[in-house]
């Protein structure tokens, strides 16, 4: 008689409030492996509710934290209560997309020790969500001359958009500095070579300080484009009040600990908010016109209206569409969209979207 095979590979969700996401994670994940996957759910939420609900979301162990241990936490609790050697951590609001987890995996060696997918937005998988962001002492600089500068900022702008359409245009596997913490895929050897994640960040910043962390001991970070995930864009997060001070409290420790403190709070004091551009009010769903002489554009939407973070679309004549389930999924009040020609990299229309305009 054979024997079940034991699974050697972990799926860790940390959740908070977001059963119904946690339950379409934990299937598509299962569909994205062909190794038998255990899954581990460390639940935030400390609500009996939420715990009754995470009954019936298909994980194979499912662990209440003490306390909302935040992310780093939780994903400390999970290591210490497994000892599979492939593990994925993921984010309850991600859907993953063909054999993905199984992509993951399979670009790591010894030259990579953390793998990360290709994020979409939509369905169908039209619209990249941007490449992680190191943080550090000259993002903090540029972003202090950029609101004080229309210059700087137009020079900066042109950078970030080189920088996102490489990204978006990467084919293959690719080394990079950092990627998002909404999937990372690794062995349990890395926790042996960097430690675990650091508390102090509750909900931002675990990621990159982790990464950095890597960095120091020269291990290396791979970009998987040819693994596609869907990311619905800090669904938990965007479901508590507190989301926007624990930002602000890890982005202040996260400086502090890698020794652009003093930077980051004289920026702070010295950066001024950023004049907006003009922009023409859309109703969501309604055709964008697309003029000019390019025969392809680039679209970027993004909560920001300074696009400083934005997801992109490579779009062609004559029009497009935002497509809705974007607009369905997206939790802020506004959205924001330019369109660029992608001959100059230049923006060429502003649109604003409103919900309850």
């Amino acid at each position: 008689m054979l024997k079940a095979a034991i699974p050697s590979r972990v799926l860790v969700i940390i959740n908070y409030r977001s059963a119904a996401l946690t339950a379409q994670a934990i299937a598509s994940a299962r569909r994205a492996s062909n190794a038998p996957l255990q899954v581990l759910l460390i639940d935030n939420s400390c609500d009996a509710a939420e715990l009754r609900a995470l009954d019936y979301v298909g994980a194979d162990r499912v662990v209440a934290a003490p306390s909302n241990l935040g992310y780093a936490g939780g994903i400390n609790l999970a290591l210490s209560l497994t000892s599979r050697d492939e593990i994925v951590i993921s984010n309850p609001d991600v859907e993953f997309f063909g054999s993905s987890i199984d992509q993951l995996f399979a670009n790591l060696d010894h030259r990579f020790e953390l793998a990360g997918p290709k994020f979409v937005w939509d369905r169908e998988g039209r619209w990249i969500l941007p490449p992680a962001h190191v943080a550090g002492r000259g993002s903090l600089l540029d972003e202090a001359f950029s609101s004080r500068s229309s210059l700087w900022r137009r020079m900066s702008n042109g950078r970030r958009l080189r920088a996102r359409v490489a990204f978006w245009t990467t084919k293959g596997p690719t080394a990079v500095r950092a990627i998002s913490g909404a999937v990372m895929a690794f062995r349990r050897s890395l926790i042996d070579k960097i430690g675990g994640f650091d508390e102090r960040f509750r909900l931002y910043f675990e990621e990159i300080d982790f990464q950095r962390r890597m960095d120091k001991k020269r291990a290396g970070i791979v970009y998987v484009p040819e693994a596609v995930c869907r990311h619905l864009y800090n669904q938990s997060a965007a479901s508590t009040w507190q989301a926007a001070r624990f930002f602000e409290e890890s982005e202040s420790a996260y400086h502090q600990k890698w020794g652009s403190g003093p930077i980051y709070r004289a920026c702070r004091t010295w950066r001024r908010q950023e004049g907006r551009e003009k922009f023409e009010d859309r109703d969501p769903g309604s055709e964008i016109p697309l003029k000019g002489a390019a025969s392809e554009f680039l679209a970027e939407a993004s909560p920001l209206a300074d696009f400083r973070s934005a997801a992109g679309s490579f779009v062609s004549l004559p029009s497009f569409v935002l497509p809705e389930d974007i607009w369905e999924s997206f939790k802020g009040s506004e959205l924001f969209l330019r369109v660029v020609n992608l001959k100059n990299l230049e923006p060429v229309a502003h649109y604003r979207f409103a919900k309850g305009r």
